[in-house]
């Protein structure tokens, strides 16, 4: 199987399981957004930021340390298995200790008691990060597909739900959280055939220090993704931190079904190709040219049909959340793309300048989120999708000089793809206005449906067009498919 088959066959693997994944944490958080309340929610939010790190830590310290190696010993895979924990266990020290500061900082003691608890999560994630990163070595995308579809079963419906109806309020989310990681990693572990024998070598050692620089990259990343939480939850309170962060967790399911698995792939995709910088570049164009398309089309239909879907998701009473997903969800593309040029970066050994580029996307999202405080928690949202907009124009700037490739050919995909949205969303949504006074189901079933059939028929015309030299190959396959669930191809008895 060639290289590119195998990055397509991992990437589908992984987004079939992202999928399913994410369609239990749908039916789960509209269970849950029904039976809690937007304070219920933000009490949560505000003490996953602080959890939040040690997920940037593991994915960053460990899991790229084993994925970069062309072979792995048993003895680094223990070493490396051993060091996470070991840090694992300082991380809940660290929280337990710093608790009640946190809680004094959110102006409510309850984050501290929450954290508590929620610290249990840390040392899963330890065991899933070096588990997931030992299966990512192999190609074996689909059993950590499998051991997240599990989880987020086990935990946020199985345990969360009931919880919910019983009247455990933010505690509900705290208890699913913390069975979900114990039982993802212990699929994914199990999967992976993880030596659980501490041992500690000194070469194995070296080369995980060796990848700190990435994991700063990553803490900086989560100052990011998280500080914006920080600034709405101790300036506006935890209701509106709630409004927020479930408009960020609707763009956040996207971003885990599609730039998630995307990103595993790429990777070592890249990193395989590190010693050819022709087909290096060519790869990157051609991850554009793809992805770029395909998130400028699902995020018009996105902010089109972000009453519906805010609806559907959560209920008629977060209504507030409609103009912060649809913010949100405007910004998919540099969202979701900028995965590509930074996997660039890490493959072409550039690991030590993603620091600088993620402190300054934390500057611009925290910086944002201040400024947007004025303007309310729409605000806030529409100021941090310009910080994640123009951070997505430095990363590409910085994976193109490295590159040494001309801006032009970006540009240029970003262009087409920029005219193929406006197309769809001129269609969709004057189609939902036509029919505004029919029920919302209809009037955006109508919409979508014209959306999807503008798209398919640009596609189909100009495939090389829109997605770039393997375009050609993928619409043909697409037509084969249509013509074997046609009814009227199916030869009569």
């Amino acid at each position: 199987m060639s290289s590119k088959a195998k990055v397509l066959k991992g990437f589908t693997m992984l987004v079939g399981g992202r999928v399913g994944s994410a369609l239990i944490s749908v039916l789960s958080t509209a269970i849950l957004a029904r039976l809690l309340s937007p304070d219920d929610f933000g009490l949560v939010s505000a003490a996953l930021v602080v959890l939040a790190l040690a997920n940037v830590i593991f994915d960053g310290a460990f899991g790229v340390s084993l994925i970069k190696k062309q072979s792995v010993s048993i003895a680094e895979q223990r070493t490396t298995l051993t060091v996470a924990m070991l840090l694992s266990l300082v991380l809940i020290a660290l929280i337990v200790l710093l608790s009640p500061q946190i809680g004094v900082f959110f102006r409510s003691e309850s984050v501290g008691d929450l954290l508590y608890v929620a610290a249990l999560t840390i040392p899963f994630k330890a065991i899933f990060a070096v588990s997931s990163a030992t299966l990512q070595r192999d190609s074996r995308f689909g059993s950590i597909a499998v051991g997240s579809l599990v989880g987020q079963i086990f935990g946020n419906v199985l345990v969360a739900v009931p919880m919910a109806l019983w009247g455990f309020g933010p505690w509900a989310l705290v208890v699913g959280m913390v069975l979900a990681g114990a039982m993802e990693a212990a699929i994914v572990a199990g999967k992976a055939k993880m030596s659980l024998r501490p041992q500690l070598e000194k070469a194995a050692f070296r080369d995980l220090t060796g990848s700190a620089l990435f994991s700063l990259a990553n803490v900086m990343n989560w100052v990011a993704n998280t500080g914006a939480n920080a600034v709405v939850g101790r300036s506006m309170g935890f209701y509106d931190l709630g409004i927020y962060s479930r408009g960020w967790k609707l763009l956040d399911l996207v971003v885990g079904i599609t730039a998630t698995p995307l990103s595993r792939v790429l990777l070592p995709a890249f990193a395989s190709r590190r010693d050819d910088p022709v087909r290096l570049a060519a790869s990157l164009r051609q991850a554009f040219h793809l992805a770029v398309p395909a998130y400028a089309c699902m995020s018009v239909f996105l902010v089109v049909h972000a009453q519906l879907i805010v609806y559907a998701a959560l209920g008629a009473k977060w209504d507030q959340t409609i103009l912060v997903a649809q913010f949100f969800f405007a910004a998919l593309v540099p969202r979701c793309a900028f995965k590509i040029s930074e996997n660039f970066a890490v493959a072409a050994g550039r690991s030590g300048a993603a620091v600088v580029r993620q402190f300054i996307y934390a500057a611009l999202m925290v910086g944002g989120a201040v400024l947007g405080l004025r303007y309310g928690v729409s605000g806030v949202a529409l100021m941090t999708s310009g910080a994640v907009t123009i951070f997505y124009i430095i990363s590409i700037s910085f994976a193109l000089r490295i590159g040494n490739m001309s801006p032009l050919p970006i540009l240029w995909i970003h262009c087409k793809a920029g005219i193929l949205a406006a197309l769809i969303a001129t269609v969709d949504s004057l189609l939902v206005w036509t029919f505004s006074e029919w029920p919302l189901i209809l009037r955006h079933g109508v919409g979508g449906a014209g959306g999807a059939i503008v798209m398919l028929a640009l596609l189909s015309v100009a495939p090389a067009f829109w997605l770039g030299p393997a375009g050609e190959s993928y619409i043909p396959r697409f037509r084969q498919l249509v013509r074997k669930i046609n009814p009227a191809s199916v030869p009569k008895g």
